[in-house]
């Protein structure tokens, strides 16, 4: 497990060490999480039952860090990132306590530039988990995004986000309950560094 979390590790930080543009980045997420249940897993001759969905509450978070671009041509490139990301979940339920994960996040997105302005990004995004208050959360999970930012004619830049889980983030009984996860995030860019 150290092995494959060292090599996603220096697959993150090598290329963020080549020349390109440079950006902090930082936002606000909104995180909705829901839990669906296999009630029939596992049981043979039963009859069949509905599976059950566990919604979360909507829960606000903030997301900061560091992101590396660069241009193939004028009108496609590509970032990388490395973010920061708390996630946290709270049944509807008013007894329900709420808890947080801290994540790692690494998205590498295709960016595709409309005009001057405006660009579409898209693509992949690992999630790693750091620490966690309960324990059935897996530590590595992948998730896509696919967003649009505004680049003004200064350093500064937004965009907003959409990510949903690709996997499972439970780790025990995978089979029988499935844990995902939907992020929209609104977020502010500053150049600090160019070619």
């Amino acid at each position: 497990m150290r092995k494959k979390f060292l090599k996603i590790a220096l697959l993150a930080i090598f290329p963020l060490i080549t020349k390109a543009q440079w950006s902090i980045i930082g936002g606000m997420t909104m995180n909705q999480s829901k839990i669906i249940t296999d009630v029939n897993s596992g049981k043979s001759g039963s009859y069949a039952m509905p599976l059950i969905i566990t919604k979360y509450e909507f829960s606000p978070n903030m997301s900061f860090g560091l992101r590396k671009e660069a241009l193939f041509n004028d009108k496609i490139g590509y970032n990388l990132e490395l973010l920061y990301l708390g996630r946290s979940l709270k049944l509807s339920n008013p007894n329900s306590k709420a808890f947080t994960h801290k994540l790692l996040v690494v998205p590498v997105l295709f960016v595709f530039n409309l005009n001057n302005s405006l660009a579409l990004e898209a693509g992949p995004q690992a999630d790693i988990l750091l620490m966690k208050e309960i324990g059935y959360s897996r530590r590595l999970n992948a998730s896509g995004i696919v967003g649009l930012r505004y680049k003004t004619k200064s350093a500064l830049g937004f965009g907003i986000r959409f990510n949903n889980s690709l996997t499972n983030t439970i780790r025990e009984q995978p089979d029988r309950y499935k844990l995902t996860h939907s992020t929209g995030t609104v977020y502010l860019s500053y150049k600090i560094l160019k070619k």
